[in-house]
């Protein structure tokens, strides 16, 4: 008759003993602790405040006009369809608040955040683990120089104020597409869609957005300098971790923003 194993003996082969590792958790926490490292940092006197406005020049200078064109080019599609199907139901009225609506609540902090995540965050990853392979940090040590407060900090606030400001200009440039779609063919009157819009917009939607912006930053900037800062295994590493920055953006941002959305809505209505 077998001996039944001991419970200790059991959980022996899942991590320590007598203890139960989870795949993830691991990760998961060195992320949290560099996060909680990243603002603890960044309040350190002197406050990186120059580097941390140059760095969001860069970062709107560089996603500005894909923003745009990209904002834009979906919110003239987007009110081309709506305006058919509208008509179809005798609700053509209605087409400036709901193209409208769309581009500040949705389109503007989505495809910001996407094209930060595309072309800023992959660049920043790709910088620190640069630093990273030529042990730029560890030289900043031996002059007792924390890299997370000198290069770290500054980028990850920059992101989180380079994407509200991308997303204002995807809005204004998303609204002033669905405007030039809906006349396109005359769907609708401009006088009515300038009144439709103006009675569904506020001011609290054009707040969401840029929440949702901000919050979108935050994430996409902690992720990409999580994955530069520790970058490991060369030219091809660094590539790796690229990569995995931007794919993980992507995933976050998008899981936090059916988060947002729904909260927002509640605390809203």
């Amino acid at each position: 008759m077998p001996v039944p194993q001991q419970p200790s003996a059991v959980l022996q082969g899942t991590g320590r003993r007598g203890t139960i590792s989870l795949p993830g958790l691991a990760p998961l926490g060195r992320f949290l602790r560099f996060a909680v490292d990243v603002f603890a940092q960044g309040f350190v006197r002197p406050l990186p405040i120059a580097a941390t406005i140059a760095q969001t020049l860069e970062y709107v200078g560089r996603c500005a006009l894909p923003v745009i064109f990209v904002v834009g080019g979906f919110s003239l599609a987007i009110a081309i369809q709506a305006a058919a199907i509208l008509q179809m139901v005798g609700a053509d009225t209605l087409l400036g608040g709901f193209a409208t609506l769309l581009v500040f609540r949705e389109f503007a902090p989505v495809v910001a955040a996407l094209m930060v995540a595309l072309q800023s965050g992959s660049s920043t990853t790709t910088e620190l683990g640069a630093m990273r392979m030529k042990e730029e940090f560890d030289a900043m040590h031996l002059i007792a120089v924390n890299p997370v407060h000198a290069v770290v900090a500054p980028r990850v606030f920059a992101f989180l104020l380079a994407a509200p400001i991308l997303n204002a200009l995807g809005a204004m440039a998303g609204s002033l597409a669905a405007y030039i779609g809906s006349q396109a063919k005359g769907y609708v009157s401009a006088g009515t869609y300038l009144i439709s819009a103006h009675d569904a917009l506020s001011f609290v939607d054009f707040a969401n957005g840029c929440i949702k912006a901000a919050v979108f930053g935050l994430l996409i900037g902690l992720i990409a300098t999580y994955h530069g800062y520790h970058a490991q295994g060369g030219a091809e590493g660094v590539g790796r971790a690229a990569n995995r920055a931007v794919v993980q953006s992507v995933i976050a941002f998008f899981i936090a923003n059916s988060l947002l959305t729904a909260l927002l809505i509640k605390l809203q209505g």
